[in-house]
């Protein structure tokens, strides 16, 4: 394949991927009155995102090769709330959407998260 053949496969692959979460959005909006891009949700995830990635630091930079227990309890963090988002997702919505929505919800975390080093590189 060429450059330009994958490039345009994920163009077409993310300008989907937007559409299917637009549409997965306005339909839990619509139908159920809940916002699945929440501030409550994208804050859960943010804080589960950095609990994993302090839990990563932790045990790639531990030079005696025992794992600490402040990794087990970041990790604990991070999965619940995670299961959290899932659930509260679940109960206000569907089961499909929930597990839609999951998915959605992780990319959501990472562009805020992008967003959040332009900032701060933007100040630098």
């Amino acid at each position: 394949m060429t450059p330009l053949t994958i490039i345009i496969i994920v163009i077409v692959v993310a300008v989907i991927l937007g559409f299917a979460g637009y549409y997965l959005w306005d339909y839990a909006e619509e139908n159920y009155g809940f916002n699945i891009f929440g501030i409550g949700i994208l804050v859960r995830g943010l804080i589960g995102v950095l609990a994993t990635v302090l839990a990563l630091l932790i045990i790639t930079h531990d030079e005696t090769g025992n794992i600490d227990q402040g990794v087990y309890l970041l990790l604990g963090i991070s999965g619940i709330l995670f299961i959290w988002n899932f659930i509260i997702t679940w109960i206000r919505t569907s089961p499909l959407i929930a597990i839609f929505a999951f998915i959605y919800q992780i990319i959501a975390v990472y562009i805020v998260i992008k967003l959040i080093n332009k900032v701060i590189i933007a100040f630098d």
